[in-house]
């Protein structure tokens, strides 16, 4: 039996002396998972000259392939070659390293399209164009992934300084056999690339689902992303699915679709002044799972700007009987008030966009409907003094004795706080522990509560006020 090597020799042998189109190679004498296979690129040396060191930013997308899967990807020009963003960022800075010390590195062979893959791939096996250059099977060749990249290594300098300072930039040989075939394993941030406008660029990658994946709904979305994301949102098709700002839980979002089948989903990164950093998009299928129960923040909007101490609420499903708050994973409040919408007060120590989710629960703490957004939260007041009461909640259900407390802003001196507009309860001074006044009700039932910010001179700076039920 002929060798794996000796076999593809004498099968290029052949082809060089001419193949006919009815004897192609059968397909098991490929490995389709390997683009090894590959013969080196040819380039028409009058346009790649022409286009060496162009630099097109206008980014398309078009559909990646890893191992037989199909997925989305972002693509921009370099050396008039496409390639995949994060990959064509980390090569514009391999390549500013290269060119510091003299050494000019060009793509030759970049991003390949699946009718590309197929054209080389008929060429090879019919032998009747390229040369009968040896190429992988669409959709298996590592230049659909979007991470493979051809360089110039003929070139005086270029493959020596490869050798020795690539794996720096995360671009590594897994092709022994080809010199020129170099792949980014984004293990790594990238940094700026040419076309981010110098911005710090961020690394971001869906961990799941897998690309081409068919998933159960409600799916779950996670992703890896580089330290300098703060928050992630996940969209499909221009449509917000959820928000999350965990870095350390892979900023896991979940989401029930009312429309099920191919869905291209997009993750974009953001650092914490909300400017985006990073995106990554695939292709999922979705199948029948579980059935989405509406439920939705009724008064703020995604990226809306609001104070802390101002008050969220929902329109829930009957279904639903408790809801649990978090922000950036942390729990801030649990509630059963479904008639008040189940309202949370913003009470925050860091306040700027902040990931809100509300998890809706029935009646045996099952959770049957989620809703979440990205808020701006700003400080009490946007200028001058603000006062926000803390305790009680709005629209809680509390019994005597209570603590009354306030959050403030600018030069406030001092809480008052009254009831019903006419009552006045006390002053409080204590600013450290918010304003605390411990006061008992002779009058029970629906009581609101007016905290009125003073200044040095009992002025009236500013007012806010609850109103709650009191109960035996």
């Amino acid at each position: 039996m002929m060798k794996g090597n000796a076999l593809m020799g004498f099968l290029i042998a052949i082809c060089a002396a001419g193949c006919v189109a009815d004897s192609p190679p059968e397909p098991d004498e490929l490995d389709p998972s390997e683009s090894a296979h590959e013969s080196r690129p040819e380039e028409d040396a009058p346009v790649a000259a022409l286009k060496a060191g162009q630099i097109n930013c206008t980014e398309r997308s078009d559909t990646g392939y890893e191992q037989g899967r199909a997925f989305a990807i972002d693509l921009i020009h370099i050396d008039g070659k496409p390639v995949e963003s994060s990959t064509a960022d980390a090569f514009f800075k391999m390549r500013q390293a290269a060119s510091r010390e003299g050494v000019n590195l060009r793509i030759i062979s970049g991003f390949r399209s699946n009718a590309e893959q197929q054209y080389l791939y008929s060429c090879y096996t019919s032998c009747s164009c390229n040369n009968c250059s040896l190429a992988a099977a669409p959709g298996y060749s590592n230049h659909q992934s979007g991470h493979a990249l051809d360089l110039n290594t003929q070139e005086w300098g270029v493959y020596d300084w490869l050798r020795r300072n690539a794996a720096r930039f995360d671009f590594h040989r897994t092709v022994p056999s080809e010199d020129w075939h170099w792949e980014f394993n984004g293990a790594t941030p990238p940094g700026a690339g040419p076309c981010d406008g110098g911005q710090n660029h961020a690394s971001i990658r869906f961990v799941s689902p897998a690309p081409g994946a068919s998933a159960r709904n409600a799916v779950w979305f996670k992703v890896e992303a580089a330290p300098q994301v703060h928050h992630v949102r996940f969209s499909a098709d221009g449509f917000l699915l959820g928000a999350a700002e965990r870095l350390d839980q892979h900023f896991t979002a979940r989401y029930t679709f009312h429309d099920l089948g191919r869905r291209t989903i997009t993750a974009s990164a953001f650092d914490k002044n909300n400017q985006r950093v990073g995106q990554a998009t695939l292709s999922i299928v979705v199948t029948p799972g579980e059935s989405p129960l509406p439920m939705a923040i009724r008064n703020f909007n995604d990226g809306d700007k609001i104070h802390n101490g101002d008050v969220l609420s929902l329109d829930a499903h009957p279904t639903v009987a408790r809801v649990q708050w978090s922000i950036g994973g942390h729990p801030v409040g649990d509630t059963t008030q479904g008639a008040d919408g189940f309202p949370l007060r913003l009470q925050l120590q860091e306040t700027g966009h902040r990931a809100i989710l509300a998890q809706g629960l029935d009646q045996r703490g099952a959770e049957v409907a989620r809703a979440n957004l990205m808020l701006h939260i700003l400080p009490l007041g946007a200028s001058g003094a603000g006062v926000r009461l803390t305790s009680p909640d709005e629209g809680a259900l509390l019994n005597n004795p209570l603590v009354l407390r306030a959050v403030t802003r600018g030069e406030v001196a001092a809480v008052m706080y009254v009831a019903e507009g006419r009552h006045t309860l006390g002053v409080s001074r204590d600013a450290l522990d918010n304003f605390p006044l411990p006061f008992t009700f002779d009058t029970l039932g629906r009581r609101t509560i007016e905290a009125r910010a003073l200044d040095a001179q009992g002025r009236i700076l500013a007012r806010d006020q609850v109103s709650f039920t009191l109960q035996d």
